[in-house]
Parts: structure tokens; C-alpha cells; sequence
């Protein structure tokens, strides 16, 4: 087996995983650490939070998380203006800038925190957001999934048949893995699977 074949299979059983099997970053505090702008490295208990996804942007979004240095310890919030990255366990979040998607309405964030999905040739993120029901009691979490490859601007990956059309495009520089995705059904597509397979093969080319 060619080393880039393991190392994508190795990530691909990681990734699945990380997505299965970890703790509510909505409601645990979680062992990790946070990035100042100026690089330097705060230790201790945070919380992923998010409120409700404005339809006019917030200049530093609407993700934030709660730090606590222990148990004990009063927690303090802290946004994207202040943080520049931070990690939970094995969840890594960092901000990302000028993005849009449209879910009935068009929504432009300035910036937000974003987790990170694949890093490499193709970078792929996850933005939570929280939308109403109708309830104002209540207000469902979404996500999604935005990539950018080479250095380019943050794209919205979309939903349904969009979606895995955008896939397809953007690893259709590698023919090989282009002709398998393209001829798997929809419920056997795990995309992020040949994300993680397209930036091993680049990183082992380099």
C-alpha cells in the first residue's frame, strides 16, 4: 500500500471518530487551549457557545467560547476578536473571514469561529449556526461545511445533489479518486473521506 494510501486511511478512521464519538461541545467544558492574537497559548476548561445567526452580520460573529482556568475558576467569554484559534479535545476551531451561505435566507458572516474539518491542498470547515423554529423557546444548531483550496476565498460546499457536485470539482485534479467518488450513490459518499485521501496524495507528491 502506497504511503499516502495509508496515511489517508489512518485520517479517514480518526475523522470518523472525532465526529461520532466526542463529548457536546455545546454543553461539557472540555480540556484544551486557546491562541491569543499575539501567539500566546492559555490553558485550562473551555465551552463552545453560539446564539442566533443574525440576518445583518456581527463583526465578530456570533460563536463564542466560556474559559475557565479550573473548576473552580469564574469563567470569562471570549470571541473571535480575541481569540485567534483554539483546540477541545481533538476538535481544533479557527476563524475565518468573509463567508456566506443561503438556508431560505442569504447570510454573509464577517467573521467566525469555524471547526476545521481537512487541512491541506483543500481546507474544509464547519460553521455552527442557530436558526428559529418558530418557538422562541427554542432555536435548532445547524452546520455548515466551507472549503478553501490553494488559498482561495471560503466557498460554501452546499447541501444535497449541490454538494457532493462540489466535491467532485474540486478534486477533479486527481483523476484517480475524481472517477471513484463520481460513481458512488449518494449514501456511500463520505466526502470527507476523499478530502482526506486528495490532500495526503498532494502532501506525499510535495
Amino acid at each position: 500500500m502506497k504511503a499516502y494510501r495509508l496515511v489517508a486511511l489512518l485520517l479517514s478512521i480518526l475523522l470518523r471518530n472525532t465526529i461520532f464519538a466526542q463529548k457536546d461541545l455545546f454543553k461539557d467544558y472540555i480540556e484544551g487551549h486557546y491562541y491569543t492574537y499575539d501567539g500566546q497559548k492559555v490553558s485550562g476548561l473551555l465551552k463552545f457557545n453560539i446564539t442566533t445567526t443574525p440576518y445583518v452580520p456581527k463583526d465578530y460573529g456570533t460563536c463564542f467560547i466560556y474559559f475557565k482556568k479550573d473548576e473552580n475558576d469564574k469563567r470569562i467569554k471570549l470571541k473571535s476578536d480575541e481569540v485567534s484559534k483554539f483546540v477541545m479535545d481533538l476538535d481544533s476551531f479557527v476563524v475565518l473571514q468573509n463567508f456566506e451561505f443561503k438556508d431560505v435566507f442569504r447570510f454573509r458572516i464577517i467573521q467566525d469561529f469555524v471547526k476545521v474539518f481537512a487541512e491541506g491542498k483543500i481546507n474544509v470547515y464547519s460553521y455552527y449556526a442557530q436558526r428559529g423554529t418558530g418557538n422562541p423557546a427554542f432555536a435548532t444548531t445547524v452546520n455548515y461545511l466551507f472549503y478553501t483550496k490553494d488559498g482561495s476565498p471560503p466557498k460554501y460546499l452546499g447541501q444535497g445533489k449541490k454538494f457532493k457536485e462540489n466535491v467532485l470539482e474540486i478534486i477533479k485534479d486527481y483523476p484517480e479518486l475524481y472517477s471513484e467518488a463520481e460513481k458512488l450513490p449518494k449514501g456511500s459518499f463520505f466526502a470527507m473521506e476523499f478530502i482526506q485521501r486528495y490532500n495526503a496524495y498532494f502532501a506525499e507528491a510535495e
